[in-house]
């Protein structure tokens, strides 16, 4: 600090401070390199008001600055996970009071951008088809409003995104189930599924989200100044659990629709039936009972003229078998 200490030395020779008062960082002769309250006072001066002798002291105070290090590293570090406790706190709350999960995600991931200080992330739906997972975008976002990551935000909510291949870094970490994360991308850079308008990835994570032994989702990271290391995974850790068990909430909401809305369409199958046996009973009365009523009525109308035996025993057996078959006709019916 020999240079800040030099200026206020100087402002202090120039007349410009009562004395001179600086908490500094000096090399001991041990090697060490200790902090110091370091104090002077100019006590005479010669006839052009130079400085001709000061006294000072040097007052050793590592302990109290480590103590106060320490002490603001604790309260960064509280407010940090007050910040992420708000932040699973807001989520839930507007889960369950917005209908539009896709919205309430979004927002979401906007936060989780602002706790990590990353320039893009996404939050993905795991599928599995014949074995194999793959990820499909839930909700992609950006805190860079310009033309390049607009175009890009509108380019996923279109068109959507999917992760298949099993060396894609993301799917990888689906299938071990655990962080990967790359700070040096060109060692291994195959995101070849990203489209040709996305910007340049510095560094970037994939975080899997672990629901009763299966993976179910996957919350991704990228360009963060300081890169991304197991430490922020850690620290993640309770609002990856919350992504998951919204994600989980967000397939039963999906399930639940999906029975609703199968139970419709059976009822208006029911219904639909139900009219087609109404207009068939309808149809089979109009078109056979009622034909069969008028044989019937003839044949009696016949029975009261003037006949032979032959031709009245012919007409009670047409008659009897009229009948039979009318009355089979109406069992059939009911």
């Amino acid at each position: 600090d020999l240079e800040e200490s030099g200026n206020k030395l100087q402002a202090h020779w120039d007349g410009l401070t009562d004395n001179y008062i600086f908490e500094c960082r000096m090399n001991h002769r041990n090697g060490n390199v200790i902090w110091v309250l370091d104090t002077g006072k100019v006590i005479e001066w010669d006839e052009n008001h130079k400085p001709v002798r000061m006294v000072g002291t040097h007052l050793d105070i590592t302990e109290k600055k480590l103590a106060e290090t320490n002490l603001a590293t604790i309260n960064e570090s509280l407010e940090s996970q007050m910040r992420l406790l708000k932040t699973i706190a807001s989520a839930q709350r507007e889960f369950i009071q917005n209908t539009n999960y896709k919205s309430a995600f979004k927002n979401l991931l906007h936060s989780i951008n602002i706790l990590t200080e990353s320039e893009l992330s996404f939050i993905g739906d795991v599928c599995y088809e014949k074995g194999q997972a793959f990820i499909k975008l839930i909700t992609f976002n950006s805190v860079k409003d310009d033309v390049i990551h607009t175009d890009l935000e509108h380019a996923f909510e279109r068109d959507g995104l999917t992760f298949t291949k099993p060396d894609n870094l993301f799917v990888e970490s689906v299938n071990s189930q655990t962080a990967l994360f790359l700070n040096n991308p060109e060692l291994k850079f195959n995101l070849s599924s990203l489209p040709d308008l996305h910007p340049k990835i510095n560094n970037y994570i994939s975080i899997p989200i672990i629901q009763k032994g299966i993976c179910i989702g996957v919350v991704g990271l990228a360009n963060r100044e300081s890169g991304y290391d197991n430490n922020l995974v850690n620290w993640l850790a309770p609002l990856t659990n919350t992504v998951g068990q919204l994600i989980e909430r967000v397939a039963t909401i999906k399930e639940k629709e999906k029975t609703e809305l199968a139970l419709i369409e059976a009822k208006n199958d029911a219904e639909s039936a139900g009219r087609a046996k109404t207009e068939f009973l309808a149809t089979m009365s109009h078109e056979i009972r009622t034909p069969m009523n008028g044989v019937l009525g003839m044949l009696t109308l016949l029975q009261r003229t003037e006949l032979t035996p032959d031709q009245s025993k012919k007409i009670d057996i047409a008659k009897i078998s009229a009948e039979s078959l009318l009355s089979i006709i109406n069992d059939v019916l009911d």
